[in-house]
């Protein structure tokens, strides 16, 4: 067939006089089979739907509604925890890290979560890091967070360089990591 055909050619749903964009189809029914499969399916899209999810014991949202008869927090909240009242916020992740959820944990940040290798050495140290402290994956895997894995490493340094100072730190050093190894 020529071009001239196809520039000017129309949609083959009946009753349709628009130009064909592809496959036949003008823009409308070529959409429509794309996304149903066929360019004759309509659906109805309510735009006022509150949203019907109960917050207390007989009071609803009551917000528009976007997908499933919820509103978007409503909506998001079931797809992410599988619970449309859920208030839990997505864990942050930082390059990779698994975060875990401990609220009253003393190393968790404002939003109750820390990094779950951090959280792995400080229930085997059997207590909190402290500042100065991280944790290295040895193999470099940042999801490998079983205990054997993990090493502490300590960043920590004295500010001066007299031997005095280096001495201090280094006594430091010993009552924190091996006080058993001090004997003065």
């Amino acid at each position: 067939m020529s071009r001239t055909y196809w520039k000017n050619a129309k949609c083959h749903v009946d009753d349709c006089d628009r130009k064909i964009r592809a496959k036949g189809f003008c823009d409308k029914h070529y959409m429509r089979f794309r996304k149903h499969g066929n360019p004759n399916t309509v659906i109805q899209v309510s735009r006022v739907v509150p949203c019907t999810v109960t917050l207390n014991d007989s009071e609803k949202c009551g917000l528009r509604g976007y997908a499933k008869e919820m509103c978007k927090k409503h909506y998001f909240a079931n797809k992410r925890y599988g619970d449309p009242l859920s208030e839990r916020r997505p864990p942050k992740s930082k390059r990779g890290y698994i975060s875990v959820f401990y609220p009253n944990h003393p190393n968790a940040n404002k939003d109750g979560y820390l990094l779950e290798h951090r959280y792995v050495m400080s229930n085997f140290l059997g207590r909190p890091l402290i500042k100065g402290e991280n944790v290295h994956h040895k193999n470099g895997n940042g999801k490998d967070n079983r205990i054997e894995n993990l090493e502490l490493w300590n960043t920590a340094q004295p500010a001066g360089q007299r031997p005095e100072d280096k001495v201090a730190y280094a006594i430091e050093i010993l009552k924190l990591y091996s006080p058993q190894s001090l004997v003065l």
